[in-house]
């Protein structure tokens, strides 16, 4: 499985979650929804991990090389995760 397709999944995944817990107006989530929105907390930080150690690692690997050549750099922030 590709990362976009993931990204995509998770994504979907996430939005399922958001929408269960806005048809339970005024009910705090049951126990499993309470499961699945940590267990998708866990994959989007993992997911975040994965993204800002690709930009410390692979694009600064690029951007030396780029720089290197004369080519466009890549410049991108590391995401913090949420608390």
């Amino acid at each position: 499985e590709d990362d976009i397709h993931g990204l995509a999944d998770l994504h979907m995944q996430v939005d399922a979650v958001a929408g269960a817990l806005s048809y339970m107006y005024g009910e705090a989530p049951n126990e499993e929804l309470r499961a699945r929105i940590s267990e998708l907390h866990g994959k989007v930080d993992e997911g975040t991990r994965q993204f800002n150690t690709f930009l410390s690692t692979d694009v600064g690997t690029y951007n030396k090389a780029a720089f290197a050549a004369g080519a466009p750099t890549v410049f991108a922030a590391p995401v913090k995760p949420r608390e």
